[in-house]
């Protein structure tokens, strides 16, 4: 079975030294990620903290957590939508 994943072409590519990040894959989460997003200390039902959100995002993303703190609000917004069903387990998966 592959893992989730979707990529997002990012609406603002970001250069960190001499590499351009012109898109950000991000994939359903392994046991570290789970972990990782585990210890933002998240509630359901309470709105998440930008810091909480860029935790999220860098535990499911392919890029450096540099990239994912300079993104452009529009870009956070969309991988953050991106992000929350690649949380959610896959129907039959046994998934708790």
């Amino acid at each position: 079975m592959l893992w989730k994943t979707q990529a997002h072409p990012l609406k603002h590519p970001i250069t960190i030294g001499d590499k351009t990040y012109a898109a950000v894959m991000l994939r359903e989460p392994d046991a570290d990620a789970l972990e990782a997003i585990d210890d933002l200390g998240m509630k359901e039902g309470e709105r998440a903290r930008i810091g909480q959100l860029k935790g999220l995002l860098c535990a499911l993303a392919d890029v450096p957590g540099e990239v994912i703190g300079k993104l452009h609000r529009d870009d956070f917004i969309a991988l953050q939508e991106i992000a929350i069903p690649l949380l959610h387990p896959s129907e039959g998966s046994g998934a708790v």
